[in-house]
This record gives structure tokens, C-alpha cells and sequence, in this order.
């Protein structure tokens, strides 16, 4: 039985004793391939019609620069949490503008769809260890994100959540009653309505049955991301140093746009006229260096959150051995805080965590995947490329009723 789960560039794979992870392949996932695929066999030469086609030439959508780079994943694992039975778990699947909501038992490698749905962009999955229910969070054409609760099946969605907010990463709380913690975050607009930025992260709780929200934990200076709370009132979570992403400008910034403006005018124009010629004559201007095309999985920037990450720079840039592999810095800290306000610093440069009721740690800080008992010292499991979540499973199942063997469940 494996222990964790784990999500590494859209891929979910499974972690047990033997430390080698095994990827978990969704069969609805690989349908939905096949009828794409057989989709564009028939319908594909309609992108050769039309007066370009006559011309001679493809549409001018620069296919060389927009196919997917051979071993790109069209479909990929949004989210995961581990489900009310052991070795039980729920996933939200990407599937272009689909989006899916499945479980998955790891002993028997059953996977069951619970809903997908069109222009559904969900994430950050929650499911209730006792009552199966499900938390997630939506984002909205109008850049907020509110929290969705659903039915164990995925059935009726309603938004528990609104405002001019990013609501993300909801985690059930253990105890009595449905009651969820999340962070949040205040969406700062200019005079014209769009989104500029983020304020600090803060710490919420609401209760369903009460149908109240309060702010729980909060810092001017400081973002505080992925709340868990436990059953004897202590709460877990990673604090980092809040950074605007609008900074204000200066008489040298002022005085640099001047200065440049000759060279990146230049610029603009090369680039307008090689535009024009790879349309027309499909060769560039520039022969030799440019932009080049990015590989399979390069996804050099990144944001977590409100903050841009250079995950190829994080690394290269090995200021110690101890920190080679970290994609994050040093000052995103995993934080354990007790009910009476003590507080922690458990681990750094951490990116994600996952903490299970015996109070054992899973965490990552993006390319390593770490496990630390209560009071233990830190173990690391495996190493992968970009970890995006973590997951501890129940090691215990639950008393469900089991089909004899050769039934159908």
C-alpha cells in the first residue's frame, strides 16, 4: 500500500517502503486523448481552408512555435487529497477547458468519475474524512476565486465564499461540524477595474452550519498560505515575506524608461518586421540566436501565489550544498502554531506540506519530498523535478463493505 501521493508537473504519482514512485495514469484521461485525437483526423484540414489556403500558405498561427514539444501532457493533475478510506484518494483533472473530479482506490487502481464540467476552473481539492464532502477553489472570469463546497458525488456546487478576493486552499477542520480554514487574500484593482495585485495573505475560518467567516491570523508584512488546523486547536502553516507586485517608481526608474526608450522602440519595430516576414515568407529576420523554444516541461517562471519563482535560477544559484535543490528561498517557513499562540518554526524553504492526524509532516521544497515524525528528525523520501503538492495517505482503511472476490463493485 503506498504511503504518499504526490503531484510533479501535472503527473500524480504513488511513493511506498520501496521509494520508487509509480505514476498513476487516469483511463477517463487517456479516453479523452483518443477522442481528441480522432477529433483533429477528421476535422484538422478545416485549419488549411479559407483564403490562406489558397494562398498557398498555412494559417498564420505560427504552428511551428504552438504545437505541443514532443512529450507535452495536454491533460494534468490539478489537485489531490486523500480520501475518507485508506489508500483512497480524489483528484481534479485538467482536460483542457474540461475539468474533473474523480477518486481513486490505489489497491485496486479503480478509478471512478464523480462530475467534469466545461469552463470549470477549480483547484486546491479538499475532501471531509468523515462525511466525503468537498471543498475546492473556483476562479472566476473577473480574476476572484471563491471557495465551492459539493456533495461526496460532486453533485450540486455552491459557493460558500465572495467578494473581492483570491480564497484558495481550503483544508476541512477536524471535530464536530463543517467548518473550513483558507487563505485569502484582498484583489487590488486600478481606477479602470483590473487587477494590479494581491494584498498580504491572511488566515480564515468559516463555519457552514453557522454561516460565518472570520479572520483568524493576519500580518501587514507577511503572506500566511496553506492553513491546516488540528483537533486540539493548534494550526500549521507557511509563512513567507509579502512582496507587492506593483512597486512604486522612482525619478531613476523614470529616467531608465527614457534612456531606453530609443533601444526597445528599435526593438519593437525588428520584431513587428520579422513578424511580417515569417507570415508571409515563413523565414525569419534573425538568423542566428533569438528567443528559443521551450522544452517539454521547462517552466522556467512560475507563480505561487502572487509571487514570481525563476525555478531555473533557484537551480543553478547553489549558495550551499544544503539549499541545492530548494526551488523556493529559505524565508518560506513551515510554521506550527499551538492554541495558546506559540509558535514554531519547523521547517524552511518549504513549498507545500501535508500534515496527517498522528502529526506526521510530508513536505517539499519543490525538487525533494521530506517526512518527519513528531519530535523526529527529517527523512527524505525521493527526489523529483517540480513537486507541486503532497499528500499523506490513511494507513489504516476503513470498515467499508467489500464485493466478494469476482463481484463487481
Amino acid at each position: 500500500m503506498p504511503k504518499i501521493a504526490y503531484i510533479c508537473q501535472g503527473q500524480l504519482f504513488l511513493l511506498g517502503d520501496d521509494g520508487v514512485p509509480t505514476e498513476v495514469l487516469s483511463p477517463f484521461a487517456r479516453d479523452f486523448e483518443e477522442r481528441q485525437a480522432r477529433q483533429q483526423q477528421v476535422s484538422g484540414w478545416k485549419e488549411h481552408s479559407g483564403i490562406w489556403g489558397n494562398m498557398g500558405f498555412s494559417p498564420p498561427q505560427f504552428s511551428q512555435w504552438q504545437q505541443p514539444t514532443k512529450g507535452q501532457r495536454p491533460i494534468r493533475f490539478l489537485s489531490l487529497d486523500r480520501g475518507p478510506a485508506g489508500g483512497q484518494l480524489a483528484y481534479l483533472l485538467g482536460l483542457g477547458r474540461v475539468t474533473g473530479l474523480f477518486s481513486y482506490a490505489a489497491d485496486t487502481e479503480q478509478e471512478s468519475r464523480l462530475f467534469h464540467r466545461t469552463d470549470f476552473q477549480a483547484g486546491d481539492l479538499a475532501q471531509h474524512g468523515r462525511s466525503g464532502s468537498f471543498a475546492m477553489s473556483v476562479a472566476h472570469e473577473d480574476a476572484t476565486k471563491h471557495l465551492v463546497v459539493t456533495e461526496p458525488d460532486g453533485r450540486f456546487p455552491t459557493e460558500v465564499t465572495a467578494g473581492e478576493t483570491i480564497d484558495e486552499q481550503p483544508r476541512w477542520i477536524d471535530g464536530e461540524g463543517r467548518r473550513l480554514i483558507y487563505q485569502s487574500s484582498a484583489l487590488l484593482r486600478d481606477d479602470n477595474g483590473s487587477a494590479v495585485g494581491l494584498g498580504p495573505y491572511s488566515i480564515h475560518r468559516l463555519d457552514l452550519d453557522r454561516k460565518a467567516i472570520e479572520e483568524i491570523l493576519a500580518s501587514d508584512d507577511e503572506d500566511l498560505l496553506q492553513p491546516q488546523s488540528r483537533a486540539d486547536g493548534s494550526l500549521y502553516f507557511v509563512r513567507r515575506p509579502y512582496r507587492p507586485r506593483r512597486r512604486p517608481t522612482t525619478v531613476w526608474t523614470d529616467l531608465q524608461d527614457v534612456i531606453f526608450f530609443p533601444f526597445r522602440l528599435a526593438r519593437a519595430l525588428f520584431y513587428f518586421l520579422n513578424f511580417i516576414s515569417m507570415m508571409f515568407s515563413g523565414r525569419p529576420l534573425r538568423t542566428v540566436g533569438g528567443p528559443q523554444r521551450p522544452e517539454a516541461g521547462d517552466s522556467r517562471l512560475i507563480t505561487l501565489w502572487g509571487q514570481m519563482i525563476d525555478t531555473r535560477k533557484k537551480m543553478f544559484d547553489r549558495s550551499s550544498k544544503d539549499e541545492a535543490a530548494g526551488l523556493v528561498p529559505r524565508d518560506w517557513q513551515l510554521v506550527h502554531r499551538t492554541a495558546d499562540g506559540h509558535e514554531t518554526v519547523i521547517q524552511t524553504g518549504i513549498l507545500t506540506y501535508d500534515v496527517d492526524s498522528a502529526g506526521n509532516v510530508l513536505s517539499t521544497d519543490g525538487r525533494r519530498i521530506f517526512l518527519q515524525a513528531p519530535g523526529g528528525a527529517i527523512q527524505e523520501l525521493t527526489k523529483d523535478r517540480f513537486v507541486e503538492r503532497v499528500v499523506l495517505l490513511n494507513e489504516t482503511p476503513a470498515a467499508v463493505p467489500r464485493p466478494p472476490n469476482g463481484a463487481s463493485s
